[in-house]
């Protein structure tokens, strides 16, 4: 058994295309693989899978967003510390953006979660990962809209089954446990209907204050 874990990255942008770079952002994915696994050969496949996913307008990624830099490393399991080098990587360039322009544009922060489990009782059965910056629409309910969550979690399950089946199935998506130190195949997919704030992203997005003085 080992762990890969695979990388997505790049920044968030003040337009749809070109404009100015305001934000970082970054969401990892834990592979099952087997004893010394092949991650340099296996990347070029890896990043096909990524890229279908991040440009599918129904993964309602917003276009102010860009995909730049892809990693595929194998790292361990009781420390994540990487263990090949040098590292495993490619930059995409110019950046890829996300497939839906015109969207809602919503605080940089703005995700669902696409929440995996292992079908099992172990304390430690779930993970998942946040889609970067989403473009749906919020209901007045202060809900995503069902047609489009049904649309995410289709993407999800495209991109899931693409990692799963590349490279002849050398890897699966799964779940990491450090307390376990332990990485399980991920056999369920959910996507929740109420947006998520993710505030530890904001890197670089320092606040600007607008000040009055009080006079009375």
């Amino acid at each position: 058994m080992s762990l890969v874990r695979l990388i997505l990255s790049g920044s968030v942008y003040d337009a749809n295309t070109g404009g100015n770079k305001v934000e970082e952002w970054s969401i990892g994915i834990s592979l099952l693989g087997g004893v010394g696994p092949d991650v340099a050969g296996a990347l070029p496949a890896n990043v096909t899978s990524c890229t279908d996913w991040f440009s599918d307008p129904y993964a309602w990624i917003d276009a102010t967003v860009a995909l730049e830099r892809i990693t595929l490393n194998e790292v361990d399991v009781a420390t994540g510390i990487q263990i090949n080098d040098p590292t495993v990587e490619e930059e995409i360039t110019p950046g890829l953006r996300g497939g839906v322009t015109g969207g809602d544009s919503h605080p940089l922060g703005t995700s669902y979660r696409v929440s995996l489990d292992t079908g099992t009782r172990n304390r430690s059965h779930k993970g998942g990962f946040f889609a970067p910056r989403c473009a749906g629409s919020v209901q007045m309910s202060g809900r995503w809209d069902g047609g489009q969550v049904a649309q995410m979690l289709g993407a999800a399950d495209s991109f899931i089954d693409s990692l799963n089946t590349n490279n002849g199935g050398q890897f699966d998506v799964g779940v990491w446990s450090r307390k376990l130190n332990s990485v399980t195949k991920s056999t369920r997919l959910r996507i929740g209907d109420v947006p998520d704030n993710i505030s530890r992203r904001r890197r670089q997005l320092d606040e600007t204050y607008q000040v009055l003085v009080i006079t009375t």
